[in-house]
């Protein structure tokens, strides 16, 4: 048996604190009107919505999370709380569910 004294501790950061990554916000748009008006593109599927990835800047190996935000609300209001999950060390995707509030802007 190892002696409690010479066990290592570890001194990592709690989750309320940032990470160590540095993150980079993506914003990818919804396919514009453009798409919508040739026969080809209107006939496949209905438009991707948008999407809110949030990285880490560094180049790496990350695991994803899927963030399925609240119901009529905006992706974007979730910016800060992805950012800080993503320094942690993920990769986080947050698609538009609803686009009702993308509308009236």
């Amino acid at each position: 048996m190892v002696p409690s004294s010479s066990i290592p501790v570890s001194t990592s950061t709690t989750v309320f604190e940032n990470g160590k990554h540095k993150t980079e916000l993506i914003k990818v748009h919804q396919w514009s009107s453009w798409f919508s008006t040739k026969a080809n593109y209107s006939q496949c599927s209905p438009h991707p919505k948008p999407l809110l990835i949030v990285t880490p800047s560094e180049v790496g190996e990350f695991p994803v999370l899927l963030f399925i935000h609240g119901y009529l609300l905006s992706n974007s209001f979730y910016s800060q709380l992805l950012q800080h999950v993503a320094s942690h060390g993920f990769i986080v995707i947050a698609p538009q569910v609803n686009n009702s509030l993308l509308l009236l802007a």
